[in-house]
Protein backbone atom coordinates (compact mmCIF):
# COMPACT_ATOMS: atom_id res chain seq x y z
CA UNK A 1 0.00 0.00 0.00
CA UNK A 2 1.55 3.32 -1.07
CA UNK A 3 0.67 6.37 0.72
CA UNK A 4 1.62 10.09 0.96
CA UNK A 5 3.50 10.74 3.96
CA UNK A 6 0.86 13.61 5.10
CA UNK A 7 -2.00 10.95 4.73
CA UNK A 8 -0.26 8.41 6.97
CA UNK A 9 0.37 11.04 9.55
CA UNK A 10 -3.23 11.82 9.32
CA UNK A 11 -3.98 8.10 9.49
CA UNK A 12 -1.36 7.61 12.81
CA UNK A 13 -3.02 10.98 14.44
CA UNK A 14 -6.81 9.69 13.99
CA UNK A 15 -6.02 6.29 15.35
CA UNK A 16 -4.24 7.40 18.09
CA UNK A 17 -6.84 9.62 19.12
CA UNK A 18 -9.36 6.71 18.73
CA UNK A 19 -7.37 4.36 20.94
CA UNK A 20 -6.94 7.40 23.52
CA UNK A 21 -10.65 7.82 23.63
CA UNK A 22 -11.33 4.01 23.81
CA UNK A 23 -9.00 3.97 27.08
CA UNK A 24 -10.35 7.04 28.72
CA UNK A 25 -14.05 5.74 28.14
CA UNK A 26 -13.22 2.41 29.36
CA UNK A 27 -11.44 3.87 32.28
CA UNK A 28 -14.62 6.28 33.06
CA UNK A 29 -16.88 3.30 32.34
CA UNK A 30 -15.28 0.91 35.21
CA UNK A 31 -14.49 4.05 37.64
CA UNK A 32 -10.75 3.54 37.71
CA UNK A 33 -9.92 7.21 36.89
CA UNK A 34 -11.79 8.63 40.16
CA UNK A 35 -9.46 5.60 41.73
CA UNK A 36 -6.28 7.36 39.85
CA UNK A 37 -7.29 10.84 40.89
CA UNK A 38 -8.10 10.16 44.90
CA UNK A 39 -4.23 7.91 44.33
CA UNK A 40 -2.53 11.26 43.50
CA UNK A 41 -4.33 13.41 45.87
CA UNK A 42 -3.44 10.96 48.67
CA UNK A 43 0.08 10.71 47.31
CA UNK A 44 -0.01 14.82 46.95
CA UNK A 45 -1.25 14.80 50.30
CA UNK A 46 1.41 12.67 52.39
CA UNK A 47 4.59 14.72 50.43
CA UNK A 48 2.76 18.09 52.10
CA UNK A 49 2.54 15.71 55.36
CA UNK A 50 6.41 14.85 54.77
CA UNK A 51 8.08 17.97 53.57
CA UNK A 52 6.25 19.75 56.53
CA UNK A 53 8.02 17.26 59.34
CA UNK A 54 11.40 18.08 57.45
CA UNK A 55 10.60 21.61 57.22
CA UNK A 56 9.66 21.77 61.41
CA UNK A 57 12.91 19.82 61.74
CA UNK A 58 15.05 22.26 60.01
CA UNK A 59 12.98 24.78 61.91
CA UNK A 60 14.01 23.46 65.40
CA UNK A 61 17.77 22.77 63.78
CA UNK A 62 17.86 26.48 62.99
CA UNK A 63 17.96 25.97 59.45
CA UNK A 64 15.77 29.34 58.53
CA UNK A 65 16.21 29.39 54.87
CA UNK A 66 15.09 25.47 54.79
CA UNK A 67 12.46 25.63 57.04
CA UNK A 68 10.94 28.49 55.43
CA UNK A 69 10.96 27.21 51.57
CA UNK A 70 9.89 23.60 52.62
CA UNK A 71 6.99 24.44 55.24
CA UNK A 72 5.89 27.93 52.51
CA UNK A 73 6.08 24.95 49.38
CA UNK A 74 3.83 22.45 51.75
CA UNK A 75 1.20 24.51 52.98
CA UNK A 76 -1.04 24.73 50.22
CA UNK A 77 -1.38 20.87 50.10
CA UNK A 78 -1.29 20.31 53.22
CA UNK A 79 -4.83 19.43 56.11
CA UNK A 80 -3.10 22.49 58.72
CA UNK A 81 -1.65 25.65 56.01
CA UNK A 82 -2.15 27.74 58.93
CA UNK A 83 0.39 26.22 61.03
CA UNK A 84 2.75 25.61 58.34
CA UNK A 85 2.87 29.31 57.06
CA UNK A 86 3.00 30.38 60.78
CA UNK A 87 6.07 28.42 60.97
CA UNK A 88 7.39 30.23 57.81
CA UNK A 89 6.66 33.78 59.21
CA UNK A 90 8.91 32.55 62.34
CA UNK A 91 11.40 31.06 59.97
CA UNK A 92 11.24 34.09 57.82
CA UNK A 93 11.89 36.35 60.51
CA UNK A 94 15.15 34.74 62.05
CA UNK A 95 16.59 35.73 59.01
CA UNK A 96 15.58 39.29 58.74
CA UNK A 97 13.16 39.25 55.99
CA UNK A 98 9.99 41.29 57.36
CA UNK A 99 8.59 41.54 54.37
CA UNK A 100 8.43 37.87 53.75
CA UNK A 101 7.46 37.74 57.58
CA UNK A 102 4.57 39.70 56.41
CA UNK A 103 3.66 38.08 53.43
CA UNK A 104 3.20 34.71 55.05
CA UNK A 105 1.87 36.33 58.02
CA UNK A 106 -1.23 36.84 55.45
CA UNK A 107 -1.21 34.26 53.65
CA UNK A 108 -1.72 32.59 57.21
CA UNK A 109 -4.63 34.63 57.85
CA UNK A 110 -6.33 33.55 54.61
CA UNK A 111 -5.53 30.01 54.77
CA UNK A 112 -7.85 29.39 57.37
CA UNK A 113 -11.32 31.01 58.75
CA UNK A 114 -10.91 32.47 62.08
CA UNK A 115 -7.47 32.24 62.04
CA UNK A 116 -7.30 35.92 62.86
CA UNK A 117 -6.28 35.62 66.95
CA UNK A 118 -3.57 33.25 66.28
CA UNK A 119 -2.23 34.90 63.72
CA UNK A 120 -1.97 38.32 65.65
CA UNK A 121 -0.57 36.59 68.83
CA UNK A 122 2.27 35.50 66.74
CA UNK A 123 2.80 38.62 64.70
CA UNK A 124 2.08 40.72 68.00
CA UNK A 125 5.29 38.15 69.28
CA UNK A 126 7.30 38.65 66.37
CA UNK A 127 6.92 42.59 67.07
CA UNK A 128 7.88 42.52 69.95
CA UNK A 129 11.39 40.46 69.55
CA UNK A 130 11.89 43.27 66.93
CA UNK A 131 11.05 45.76 70.04
CA UNK A 132 8.35 47.32 67.93
CA UNK A 133 6.45 47.57 70.60
CA UNK A 134 4.38 50.71 69.44
CA UNK A 135 2.58 48.17 66.97
CA UNK A 136 2.58 45.14 68.89
CA UNK A 137 0.12 47.62 71.37
CA UNK A 138 -2.01 48.62 68.05
CA UNK A 139 -2.31 44.93 67.29
CA UNK A 140 -3.13 43.61 70.72
CA UNK A 141 -5.50 46.58 71.53
CA UNK A 142 -7.46 45.52 68.27
CA UNK A 143 -7.12 41.42 69.40
CA UNK A 144 -8.64 42.92 73.00
CA UNK A 145 -11.38 44.25 71.39
CA UNK A 146 -12.23 40.81 69.89
CA UNK A 147 -11.11 38.91 72.41
CA UNK A 148 -11.70 41.00 75.90
CA UNK A 149 -11.27 38.05 78.16
CA UNK A 150 -8.63 36.28 76.27
CA UNK A 151 -5.78 35.45 79.17
CA UNK A 152 -2.75 35.44 76.56
CA UNK A 153 -3.95 38.28 75.16
CA UNK A 154 -3.83 39.84 78.49
CA UNK A 155 -0.92 38.96 79.48
CA UNK A 156 0.73 39.98 76.22
CA UNK A 157 -0.55 43.22 77.00
CA UNK A 158 0.90 43.59 80.55
CA UNK A 159 4.15 43.07 79.04
CA UNK A 160 3.79 45.47 76.40
CA UNK A 161 2.80 48.42 78.37
CA UNK A 162 5.49 47.33 80.93
CA UNK A 163 8.41 47.33 78.20
CA UNK A 164 6.86 50.83 77.09
CA UNK A 165 6.70 51.92 81.01
CA UNK A 166 2.89 53.07 80.51
CA UNK A 167 2.10 53.07 84.05
CA UNK A 168 -1.32 54.56 83.81
CA UNK A 169 -2.62 52.38 80.98
CA UNK A 170 -1.07 49.50 83.27
CA UNK A 171 -2.77 50.13 86.09
CA UNK A 172 -6.34 51.31 83.99
CA UNK A 173 -5.74 47.21 82.77
CA UNK A 174 -5.20 45.79 85.92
Amino acid sequence: LETGLWFFLLILAAASAAVYLLIRSSLLIIGSDWRFNEWRRQRRSIRARRQTTRGFLALAQGQWRRAERQLRTSAEASDTPLINYLAAARAAYEQGKPDATDELLKAASQSTKGSELAVGITQVQLLQSRGQNEQALAVLLRLRQQNPKHAYVLKLLVKTYQDLEDWVALNDLL
